[in-house]
């Protein structure tokens, strides 16, 4: 009516819009509205279009159904404002996804490890490309790409060398019934196998050659790390390597002990 008689129309003050709001929705709802919109605008504009999705799916070996799996998990636990996991909230992604980790006894050690080692621009959180490269080699690689992976994760203070406590703290996973000596001594045990320089050390080359060797010492370092992960009910977070043996530290261990109780008789 007031365009039609040529007077302006009154425009409404904006207390009165955020008063109506309010009535309609509510505070708390308006701010979540608000916070899910630029969410919205940011994981749209900047994280999740198909130029980006491609670029990751380029840089890994997963296609592009995978990608999106990834991306949907990851926008779970990530901060909203710089799309990046902190190492509390990569825990929390991780346990989901891996929810045999909850039932580890040095899980937040492994995924402090973890997180470590796919943080590759040392910034103390992971953006998404770092995590999806990250968990690609885990269960695309080539054994020799997951074997040189692994050895960054074990390596718990970057010297280039597995040694035996290192390793210890990862077979203490489920050690029930376990002394720490008797995990020290199996620790000794499985690097001497890949020691080939018998040097009382593991490098790099050793590692990864000695792993791609042994199909359950590779079983064993990779369920320390992430247990269950060949039995995952979604490709992206599965290795795609298949299991070749049902062995674990734990079993391992169990093989060593009746093994020294023979030796001692």
């Amino acid at each position: 009516k007031a365009l039609m008689k040529g007077s302006k129309p009154r425009r409404r003050s904006q207390a009165t819009v955020t008063s109506v709001q309010t009535a309609m929705f509510g505070k708390t709802s308006l701010a979540q509205a608000a916070a899910a919109g630029v969410v919205a605008n940011r994981v749209r504009d900047g994280f999740v279009n198909l130029a980006t999705l491609n670029r990751v799916r380029l840089r890994s070996d997963y296609d592009k159904d995978e990608v999106r799996a990834i991306r949907d998990s990851f926008l779970k636990y990530c901060d909203h404002t710089t799309l990046e996991v902190s190492r509390v909230q990569f825990h929390r992604f991780m346990m989901a996804n891996y929810p045999k980790l909850r039932k580890m006894a040095t899980a937040e050690f492994a995924l402090d490890n973890i997180f470590r080692s796919f943080d590759v621009n040392f910034s103390g959180a992971l953006s998404y490309k770092e995590t999806v490269e990250g968990l690609s080699t885990l269960t695309r690689g080539s054994i020799e790409d997951k074997a040189d992976l692994v050895f960054e994760i074990y390596d718990s203070d970057n010297d280039r060398y597995i040694r035996t406590q290192e390793l210890v703290q990862f077979i203490g996973t489920g050690a029930t019934g376990r002394t720490f000596v008797e995990n020290s001594k199996l620790a000794e045990r499985v690097l001497d196998i890949i020691d080939h320089d018998m040097n009382g050390v593991v490098s790099r080359d050793e590692f990864v050659a000695g792993i791609s060797q042994h199909s359950i010492l590779y079983d064993c370092f990779v369920q320390a790390l992430l247990p269950g992960i060949e039995e995952h009910p979604e490709p992206a977070f599965r290795d795609s390597r298949p299991r070749l043996s049902r062995f674990d530290f734990k079993k391992l261990a169990g093989l060593y002990r009746r093994c020294h109780k023979v030796d001692d008789r």
